[in-house]
């Protein structure tokens, strides 16, 4: 057997054998001399590259290891600190080679499991179900998407679209909704750019405001859930949720002629309810929360910790959330049918007593008498 020293990398099936590699004895694993030695002392002897050679999953195995610094003189202390990885995101078609590989030979090499976690996530199918194969002709390349769609919207689609595990299908339309919700979050942080955040926060708050900072820590406590479990998933899809179905479309338009009367209350909420949401999808939605985060606020949201909880909230008042939802809805549909703007007033339309304590937002919402 013929093994190189240390150093520069051969391919044994193409290249010729340095003269200095040390020989082997196949039976007894003995050295017996330098290549060039023995190849003097015994002419008829020739040398024969391997061609079974160890599978790509030898050299991966150890990515764990190097990313931590194993055996780098510079990085043995953070080695220590640090090994085992926190988490390995890998696909489940690989469970079998590279998670195996790797827990094997971290298992032999330091005696320890490999990582902390592994989040393992499913197949991306095309739109049919099936695998993407070249033979198949449905590979889909993630530069085009990218390019048409932009990373933040690719990143949360696939974030929203299985959880942990699950197959995927993917569709480019879906990808599109995605970059709309990117887009209707953009358009929300620009509306709130126009006003002058408050530099103190007021002594009493509108139920209205309560609400949708109880709201608020109801989304946030979900997404930490999310998040500590690695199900991106719950993140992404109440995030969604909270901006798409309520934030924008119920509370903003509820608190507007609020707003642009400089009502300190509402402005300090609003500014507190969206960096918040801002900061817990930025994990999601790298991009656009840098930007906006470092536009209205001055900081790195990625060098943030996890939003906290606001203060200023009833948590009771969300059990009337699907009210306050059902009523604008509502008084949408009438004035749609009735053939009016929405901002005009309607007839014989009254807030019901349930919801007596949002009388005020929803009177200015509908221009209610």
């Amino acid at each position: 057997m013929v093994l190189p020293e240390p150093g520069p990398y051969y391919q044994p099936w193409q290249d010729e054998p340095p003269q200095d590699a040390t020989v082997y004895d196949r039976t007894t694993r003995e050295p017996v001399g330098t290549l060039a030695e023995v190849l003097e002392d015994n002419e008829q002897l020739t040398v024969e590259g391997e061609t079974k050679v160890f599978d790509t999953w030898m050299d991966s195995s150890q990515s764990n290891l190097y990313v931590l610094g194993w055996h780098q003189e510079d990085a043995q202390t953070f080695f220590q600190e640090n090994f085992p990885c926190s988490v390995r995101p890998q696909g489940r078609d690989i469970v079998r080679t590279w998670l195996y590989y790797t827990a094997l030979k971290s298992k032999l090499l330091e005696g320890s499991k490999p990582f902390e976690h592994v989040w393992i996530t499913g197949l991306g199918m095309d739109e049919h179900g099936r695998k993407m194969s070249k033979s198949l002709g449905n590979v889909i390349e993630p530069e085009s998407v990218l390019e048409e769609h932009g990373a933040d919207a690719f990143r949360f689609w696939i974030a929203s679209e299985c959880t942990i595990g699950d197959d995927y299908r993917i569709s480019e339309d879906r990808i599109s909704g995605s970059r709309k919700f990117i887009t209707k979050l953009y358009n929300v942080a620009r509306f709130l750019s126009m006003f002058e955040v408050p530099d103190q926060e007021p002594d009493e708050r509108a139920v209205v405001n309560q609400w949708i900072r109880a709201e608020f820590n109801q989304l946030r406590e979900t997404c930490l859930e999310g998040y500590q479990d690695f199900n991106f998933f719950r993140s992404a899809n109440a995030i969604r949720e909270f901006v798409w179905n309520l934030f924008a479309p119920h509370y903003l338009e509820m608190v507007k002629s609020m707003a642009y009367d400089d009502d300190a209350d509402t402005l300090s909420t609003l500014n507190q309810v969206l960096k918040g949401v801002l900061e817990l999808l930025a994990p999601i939605a790298p991009i656009v929360t840098y930007r906006l985060y470092k536009e209205l606020h001055g900081e790195n949201v990625h060098a943030l910790t996890f939003p906290e909880s606001l203060d200023g909230a009833d948590a009771s008042l969300t059990k009337l959330t699907a009210d306050v939802q059902a009523f604008n809805s509502d008084v949408w549909a009438r004035k749609k049918e009735a053939g009016i703007s929405l901002r005009d007033g309607i007839e014989g339309v009254s807030v019901p007593e349930p919801l007596e304590a949002f009388a005020p937002a929803l009177n200015a919402m509908h221009n209610l008498d």
